[in-house]
């Protein structure tokens, strides 16, 4: 039971990293600078994840990528050649 679980923890958080790597790659497509969520943000990007998913109420996760956002917006225009 326990290696089942371990599995199923495994393929949750790979789902995650590949939903923050297409919320990023949307973002930079479309102009904007990658959101960087921190470890310290981790659970409230879960949880207002969470909350968009089954109340529809996207107003927290918004809020949580913008102001991740602005940390990518740091990072972005430190990279050479931006």
């Amino acid at each position: 039971m326990g290696d089942r679980l371990r599995v199923g923890d495994r393929r949750v958080s790979v789902m995650l990293v590949l939903i923050c790597i297409l919320m990023n790659f949307e973002l930079i497509k479309a102009g904007y600078p990658p959101a960087i969520i921190k470890k310290r943000d981790r659970l409230r990007y879960y949880e207002a994840l969470d909350e968009a998913h089954i109340k529809g109420d996207y107003r927290s996760f918004t809020l949580l990528v913008a102001r991740c956002g602005e940390g990518g917006l740091d990072w972005w225009l430190e990279t050479p050649g931006n």
